[in-house]
């Protein structure tokens, strides 16, 4: 026996939305509780429904308290806001976030017994229907009006609770690729990859049949066609409309016979470290699995399918041959040689030759390629026994996959039944954790933690460093070792900028408070208009758009490593006034002081007894946002005027 359960009404097209009077007025409907999130609001995506209730005389009231990866305190401060209402029926606008609030709210307002929200978690034994509601997606991903599914943190456990239930399941979904065009393009990208991995789940899953096939089927090739365009150009209406259409056809699919093993995977990393859904999908590319023969030959036949070119690492030189002749059973269309160290120099060569020129598709190596061979071709990598190696040398093989613009997999295999040493299955764990751009530095901080370092770092040093902590024992060390060398070491000062601006990281922007702590950090540490850049562009990518204080802090950390570099201390400033403390040991150009006043004239102030000091008085506004931007740009354009002129 199957079931489906689904809408009861779904409008599909641009300006759809508009159909929320009509259904509003058939299901004699008064006023509606408009469920959205406050960005939403501010980039006037929500004015489009506000419009409707407006033209059509709907009385509405709004509630904007969702954050993405919603709260159980969400939910419930949505309960106490719908009974206080007086609504009928809930329009839920945005993400899976916004919706899956609506959905907990529309739960609980009809079966109080789960109020607590926490009881809603797995198949809840729901008695009544959720609040009639209209489901109006905002993203290309998540299905979220279409299934019988939400997802909502519990913070105490610091885990998502998935929650299934016939009843919550919206009554109209409305998709309207209109309100869809404004999104970003790391937005669009992750969503489409969870629309994918949804479909992709739902086609392999134990309990899909023929109906739910054919929707992923479907839905896959409609995502495959269409998701790099709506990427590529968000103003795309084909590609837009068509990821619209695509991601619903998955939900009706996935909703009704379920997903698999990396949705499992993908929940604790947003749990745990606020991960959007969508990118913790596209993340969990390199697997860790014990060795399995179908996978292998799964994983081989899947790169020759498009192309491509396979490593197979296996680091034993007594059975390479007989593990190369494994794989040509395996795969008996595949060409397959094998190259190690102790070949001699002309058969080696031969060897690579071949396999560079395309002659060969799978090459079982000895870890021999981890030293910078590079092939853009070859973007899979099955590593056997990948327990026995360190975990910077699982890194540095994993790099060799990935070298062009086709997605890259790593296979990281042990053996079947095999129980895994402690060190083992940190490096394990610590490759799969880490697998951005950048991750260099971490694997190397984490394999000093794993296997020490010698006794300069290791466990008879370990605790003078834990005592300073590793950067600032680097930087202790680099002097020291300068000094012994005579060289000249720069003095070492602090800067400190003190500006009445707001400059900070707002809760509702980054909610996980270790992940914020390293945004601090890593903010701390710009020091060019490019690191900025690339800090802004990621944050905008993994949180979203970027609060004004948020944008505020970049622009004061890079004002900070500009003043360190011009030997200022202090850099204070109000409204209308800033302040400039020197070290009298500053290596400048005092003699083009007079630069300065040329272009300040009577508004700039200098007193070069002991710290010398630059004063600068401007005009101030009435207007304190206008202030807060004047003081920090006046700033900005007072240490570029130093830099051209003192350095």
């Amino acid at each position: 026996m199957y079931r489906m359960i689904l809408n009861e009404t779904s409008y599909f097209g641009a300006g759809c939305r508009k159909t929320i009077a009509v259904e509003a007025m058939r299901r004699g409907f008064k006023k509606a509780f408009f469920v959205t999130d406050k960005d939403l609001i501010r980039f006037k995506v929500a004015d489009k429904i506000i419009e409707v209730f407006e033209k059509n005389r709907i009385p509405y009231e709004l509630f904007s308290d969702v954050k993405a990866n919603p709260t159980i305190a969400n939910v419930q401060n949505g309960v106490s806001a719908f009974k206080a209402s007086g609504a009928d029926f809930i329009v839920a606008l945005g993400g899976g976030s916004s919706i899956d609030t609506a959905k907990g709210i529309g739960i609980v307002v009809n079966n109080p017994d789960f109020a607590d929200v926490k009881s809603l978690e797995g198949v809840a034994a729901t008695r009544h229907k959720a609040v009639p509601t209209f489901a109006l997606p905002t993203t290309a991903g998540t299905a979220a009006e279409v299934t019988i599914n939400y997802v909502i943190i519990d913070e105490d456990a610091k885990k998502k609770m998935v929650c299934v239930d016939p009843n919550d399941i919206p009554v109209v979904a409305i998709v309207d690729p209109e309100l869809m065009y404004s999104m970003p393009k790391g937005l669009t990208a992750a969503t489409g990859m969870d629309a994918l991995t949804h479909a992709i789940e739902s086609y392999i899953t134990p309990g899909a049949w023929a109906m739910s096939d054919m929707f992923e089927l479907k839905a896959i090739e409609m995502i495959a066609a269409n998701l790099k365009a709506a990427v590529d150009d968000g103003n795309d209406v084909a590609a837009r409309e068509a990821m619209s259409q695509a991601q619903y056809i998955a939900g009706m699919g996935f909703s009704n016979v379920g997903l698999g093993i990396v949705h499992s995977m993908a929940h604790p990393l947003g749990a745990h470290y606020d991960t959007p859904h969508g990118v913790a999908n596209a993340l969990l590319l390199p697997y860790v699995m014990e060795y399995n023969e179908e996978m292998v030959r799964e994983a081989i036949t899947r790169e020759l399918s498009r192309n491509g070119q396979v490593y197979y690492v296996y680091n034993r030189v007594n059975q390479i041959a007989e593990v190369a002749a494994k794989i040509s059973e395996l795969v008996p269309d595949a060409e397959v040689a094998y190259a190690h160290g102790q070949m001699s120099e002309r058969e080696l060569e031969r060897v690579m030759y071949q396999f560079m020129n395309g002659e060969v598709d799978v090459l079982v190596s000895t870890t021999i390629i981890e030293t910078g061979l590079d092939i853009g071709n070859v973007n899979t990598m099955i590593i056997h026994d990948a327990d026995n190696m360190g975990l910077s040398q699982l890194y540095q093989l994993r790099g060799r996959v990935g070298r062009s613009n086709r997605t890259a997999y790593a296979f990281l295999m042990y053996k079947r039944d095999k129980v895994l040493r402690e060190i083992a299955e940190k490096r394990l764990a610590a490759i799969r954790e880490f697998t951005d751009l950048g991750s260099g530095f971490k694997i190397a901080m984490k394999d000093l933690e794993i296997r020490g370092a010698g006794n300069l770092l290791g466990e008879r040093q370990h605790g003078h460093m834990e005592a300073v902590g590793y950067d600032l024992y680097c930087k202790m060390l680099n002097e020291a070792v300068k000094n012994l060398k005579g060289e000249d070491t720069a003095p070492d000062f602090l800067t400190t900028v003190e500006l009445e601006v707001d400059a900070y990281i707002p809760a509702s922007y980054i909610v996980n408070e270790q992940q914020k702590l390293d945004i601090y950090k890593r903010i701390a540490g710009v020091e060019t208009e490019s690191e900025s850049a690339e800090m802004k562009e990621e944050l905008l990518d993994r949180f979203g758009t970027v609060p004004k204080s948020v944008d505020n802090l970049l622009r004061i950390a890079l004002l900070r490593a500009q003043a360190h570099k011009l030997y200022i201390m202090e850099i204070k400033g109000r409204p209308g006034e800033l302040r400039f403390v020197y070290r009298p040991d500053a290596r400048v150009h005092g003699e083009n002081i007079p630069m300065l006043f040329e272009q300040y004239g009577n508004s700039l102030k200098f007193l070069p007894q002991g710290n010398p000091v630059f004063t600068y008085q401007f005009k101030r506004s009435n207007v304190v946002e206008k202030n807060s931007e004047d003081l920090l740009s006046q700033a900005e354009q007072m240490i570029k005027d130093m830099q051209r002129c003192l350095l």
